[in-house]
């Protein structure tokens, strides 16, 4: 199994410094493709982890595991699968738009 960064930028939502934080998966990028038919895949299949994390500095930066009041900020929700279910819909690959 190959793991490709999902990337996810929230829109018009900002942390500290008026940034936008850039938040990570780390998923299975055919299954991806595979879930954007077909929804009814677990999202198991989809991400190695329901582990988010956030790049530190842009995304040349470190990777870090955002706080729940970011998470909270960035998705409106705490909960493991919205997230997931979120960044799966509305990220990109690499950045680039699937």
């Amino acid at each position: 199994m190959t793991l490709e960064q999902l990337v996810y930028t929230p829109e018009e939502k900002t942390t500290s410094g008026d940034r936008p934080s850039t938040m990570v998966l780390m998923v299975n990028e055919e299954m991806l493709k595979k879930y954007k038919k077909d929804k009814s895949i677990p999202l198991a299949e989809v991400v190695d982890s329901f582990d988010v994390l956030k790049y530190e500095m842009g995304s040349s930066g470190q990777l870090n595991r955002p706080s729940k009041a970011e998470i909270k900020e960035a998705f409106g929700t705490t909960n493991e699968d919205e997230i997931v279910q979120i960044m799966l819909n509305k990220g990109s690959l690499h950045g680039r738009p699937m």
